[in-house]
C-alpha cells in the first residue's frame, strides 16, 4: 500500500482518502454537490503532550463531484488541500475558536446551552460533512508480542446523521480499513 501510494506521490493517506473519494462519487446519483471527508490531525505534532486522550483537531477535505477525475488530479487537490488545511496555523486558529466559544458561552446556564447546542448541531454538525477517515498509521509493540499479532482493527462508531465512519491501521505488514455504518 505505502510503496503504490509513493508511486502517486501521495502519502497511505492520500491514496486511501483518493479511494474514498472515488467510492463516495460511485454510490450517489448526484452530478454536483461536494464530497467532504473530515480528516483527524494529530495534534501532539504542534504540541506535544503525553495525554492518554485524543488530541486532535479536524479538517475538511472537500471536492465538488463534478471535479473527480483522474487519480493525479484527484491527489493533487487532496494533498494540496491537506497541507493548506492541516498546517499548524490554521489548526491554532481552531483551537483558538474553540477556546473562544467555550470562554463566551462558559455563564450561560447548562439547561439554556443544552437545547441550543442540540439545536446547532442539527442543523450544521454531521450535515456539513459527507464521512470521517481517521488513519491511526502503524502500530509497533515489542517484538515478543508481535509474533502473536496477525492485524489489528480500528472502528470509528458511526455518527448520527452520516450513519458511515472510515478507519485504517497498520499493524506489521497488514492494514486494515474498516468501514463502520448504523446498520
Amino acid at each position: 500500500l505505502r510503496e503504490v501510494a509513493k508511486s502517486y506521490g501521495a502519502t497511505v493517506t492520500a491514496y486511501l482518502l483518493m479511494q474514498m473519494f472515488y467510492a463516495c462519487s460511485a454510490s450517489t446519483d448526484e452530478l454536483s454537490g461536494d464530497i467532504n471527508i473530515q480528516l483527524p490531525i494529530n495534534m501532539r505534532k504542534f504540541y506535544p503532550s503525553k495525554t492518554v486522550r485524543n488530541f486532535s483537531m479536524y479538517c475538511g477535505i472537500r471536492i465538488p463531484i463534478e471535479k473527480i477525475g483522474s487519480k493525479e488530479e484527484l491527489l493533487s487537490e487532496i494533498n494540496t488541500q491537506i497541507l493548506k488545511k492541516a498546517d499548524k496555523e490554521k489548526m491554532r486558529e481552531m483551537i483558538t475558536s474553540a477556546v473562544n466559544l467555550v470562554s463566551s458561552i462558559r455563564l450561560i446556564p447548562l439547561a439554556i446551552k443544552q437545547p441550543i447546542a442540540k439545536m446547532i448541531y442539527g442543523m450544521l454538525g454531521e450535515k456539513i460533512y459527507t464521512t470521517t477517515f481517521s488513519n491511526l498509521g502503524v502500530v509497533r509493540f515489542p517484538d515478543e508480542l508481535m509474533e502473536h499479532i496477525d492485524y489489528m482493527d480500528f472502528c470509528l462508531g458511526a455518527q448520527v446523521t452520516n450513519r458511515l465512519a472510515c478507519a485504517a491501521i497498520t499493524c506489521g505488514n497488514v492494514t486494515t480499513f474498516s468501514i463502520s455504518k448504523m446498520t
